[in-house]
């Protein structure tokens, strides 16, 4: 269960960092059981969008979900970064380009760095979002934006800065705060 005051507050990241308004159109793409079909299924409620439910069987067939985003407009997908690359697979081999005015996050498992370089050589004035958080934050916690540059100054692909009203402890074993640049837990 998600706290309404975080609930809250997500919903108002999703709205602001991603500009939606009456036009945009929401790709529900997680099952409703999951947590980011909560912003999926809200946001485009309160600014007046549109949601498009996508069934798992179109979300996993790249060329029915590009086709998908192509036909219905969709403006804002999340999903995980297989599918992500999938669709990159598809679009490279298929000569089409449905992405450049879509904002996708990329959620769920960690990106690598060859997916998010691929998406920046056809995409780059469209940045990938990283999306880093757990369940029991409401959702996101962190955003990072993988524009080439970024990429490049960077040996892995960082989570990012934490969002409006969210702060970030790094602890160790023991659950003191870690001191900048020492590994810890989130």
């Amino acid at each position: 269960m998600i706290n309404r005051l975080g609930f809250a507050n997500h919903q108002d990241i999703m709205i602001d960092y991603l500009n939606l308004s009456s036009i945009s159109v929401i790709a529900q793409s997680a099952p409703v059981s999951f947590d980011i079909s909560v912003w999926q299924l809200i946001c485009p409620l309160i600014v007046g969008g549109m949601i498009d439910i996508i069934d798992k069987d179109i979300l996993i067939d790249p060329q029915k979900m590009l086709d998908r985003i192509s036909t219905d407009k969709i403006s804002v997908l999340e999903t995980v970064p297989s599918l992500i690359n999938e669709y990159l697979d598809y679009e490279l081999t298929h000569n089409k380009r449905v992405f450049n005015n879509v904002k996708v996050i990329s959620t769920g498992e960690g990106i690598a760095k060859k997916i998010a370089t691929k998406w920046n050589e056809r995409y780059f004035k469209n940045p990938l979002i990283n999306a880093y958080g757990p369940a029991e934050a409401s959702d996101d916690t962190h955003f990072f934006e993988l524009s080439s540059r970024a990429i490049a100054n960077n040996r892995d692909i960082p989570i990012g800065a934490p969002l409006n009203n969210i702060g970030t402890l790094v602890l160790d074993c023991d659950g003191q705060i870690c001191p900048l640049k020492i590994v810890g837990e989130i």
